[in-house]
This record gives structure tokens, sequence and C-alpha cells, in this order.
């Protein structure tokens, strides 16, 4: 519970932050009000699973879409979506083998652009499969390069941890396309 008190006291400071009256050049109002809210895009990537025992890591396919609103320029708010398309097994908590079926891992993430096409991630989420679900926190960091008429192609990496009695974390790597409305 603390975790989500932390995310909530991170997304007020930033739209607090993003909500201070300052004196821009009316051209930067103008960028500001015509820059697209929200946002849609599709990965795909693989997720690097560390196994028991560090025997050997599996290397799952996974996809993703995610859904973001952008209030400014700099922060926003996303809720993404992950599915690994395979079955693997990790550790649990007392040390048993515990199989997961093409788990869907679905968070809510403070989005921040700090410069350019780098946008920051952290959030709180579930990993949800038909035997067990886990709350997990994800970091991450994606690089937007901007096409034509508010489309983008992108890079994205993600470090994703259980909370609680399971040692279990991810690290995915992807790539993708976005579309700004």
């Amino acid at each position: 519970m603390r975790y989500f008190f932390s995310l909530l006291l991170f997304l007020t400071i930033g739209f607090s932050l993003s909500a201070q009256s300052h004196h821009e050049p009316s051209s930067a109002l103008h960028q500001e009000a015509s820059h697209p809210k929200f946002r849609v895009a599709s990965f795909i990537g693989h997720t690097l699973i560390p196994t028991p025992h560090n025997e050997s890591h599996a290397f799952i396919p996974s996809w993703g879409i995610d859904l973001e609103y952008w209030p400014s320029a700099h922060f926003g708010i996303g809720l993404h979506n992950d599915i690994e398309l395979e079955t693997f097994f990790i550790e649990g908590p007392e040390e048993e083998l515990v199989e997961r079926e093409y788990p869907i891992v679905s968070t809510v993430d403070a989005l921040y652009r700090p410069v350019g096409g780098l946008i920051l991630v952290a959030g709180l989420g579930y990993e949800l499969e038909k035997n067990d679900d886990f709350f997990i926190m994800r970091f991450g960091a994606e690089y937007e390069f901007e096409l034509k008429d508010h489309w983008d192609v992108f890079t994205t990496f993600s470090y994703d941890t259980s909370t609680g009695e399971r040692n279990y974390h991810t690290y995915t790597l992807g790539v993708g396309f976005g579309k700004r409305f």
C-alpha cells in the first residue's frame, strides 16, 4: 500500500509542478495547445525472466499495448499492458517451482519527458495469470522518434519486480509504433 501512496505523491508533485504559472512566449503556448493529448502504441519485444538458481534464463516473446494521456508536454499517465507469449517457471516463496502460463502484465504508470524523446516510466500494477496474480512495480524508459502526422517509432525498456514474499523480476526490451491524437 505504501507503494501506491508513493506513486500518488509522485503524480501529485509532478502535475503540481506542471501547473505552476510561468510566462512563455506565445509561440510556445501555441505549440503546447496544439500538442495531441492522447497516445496509443503497440510494441513487440522480448522479456528476460531469470530462472531459479540462475541455471538458465528464459527469453519470452511479448506484445504490448499502451494507452496514454499527456496533460502537458512533460507529464503524462499511462495504462501499459503486456502479454508474455509462453509458459515458464519461476521460484515460489518456499523455493518450489511455480508455472506461469501466458501472464498479462498491466500497470498504471507516471510518465515524465525530461528532454527530447526520452520518457521515464514508474508505476504499479498486476501480473495476471490463471494460477496466481502478483502485485508489481515497474520502472523503465522509452525513446520516441517522431514521424509524420503524429506517428512515432520507439524503443522501450522496462524492469518489473514483484512485491511481497516472491523474489521475481523481469526485464523487457522492445520496439513499437505509436499514434498521438
